[in-house]
């Protein structure tokens, strides 16, 4: 959002705006305030000359370079960009992107994935500590069982002595 554009509405017209929002189609506001709706075919990225952008090659590879010259008189539009190594090249929009934009959502992914890492990490301590509260509880459980069973065995012996002390009595 935000990404200056070219806007090409038909074959004879050619204008400049900014993307507003993303959706079935792209919400697009013109130079002179107007807004429309946009196909992606229709819109090509409008990089400042001397701007630093990401350019990613045919197989996937990325390297920094600087846009030179944008050609315009063609669609989709032809960028000059010389490479951070010093190559000089054609390429189309849609391989290049803004570095800043590029880092932001670089950082951006390391933030996710940490946040995911701790995440990942606070549920398996959850799990530890679950695991051990049902080990705590399973442990007090078969103790007061322990502990019921000896006071039945207490409480049969005690009901035999008596028994035996009342037939020691009658005798």
């Amino acid at each position: 959002l935000g990404q200056e554009v070219y806007f090409k509405p038909s074959e004879r017209e050619l204008k400049e705006g900014k993307i507003l929002s993303v959706g079935e189609t792209l919400t697009v506001k013109l130079e002179n305030g107007d807004k429309v709706n946009a196909q992606l075919s229709q819109l090509a990225p409008n990089f400042s000359s001397r701007e630093d952008v990401i350019y990613t090659t045919g197989d996937g590879k990325t390297t920094l370079a600087r846009v030179l010259s944008i050609d315009v008189s063609f669609w989709p539009p032809s960028y000059s960009i010389k490479e951070e190594k010093g190559r000089t090249r054609e390429t189309e929009g849609f391989r290049l992107i803004l570095a800043s934009l590029h880092n932001s959502m670089k950082k951006e992914a390391e933030m996710k994935a940490a946040k995911e890492k701790a995440d990942a990490m606070m549920a398996a301590l959850l799990d530890e500590e679950e695991s051990a509260a049902a080990k705590d509880k399973k442990a007090k459980a078969k103790s007061e069982a322990k502990a019921k069973k000896q006071a039945e065995a207490n409480a049969k012996k005690q009901a035999e002595e008596a028994a035996k002390k009342r037939e020691a009595a009658q005798a």
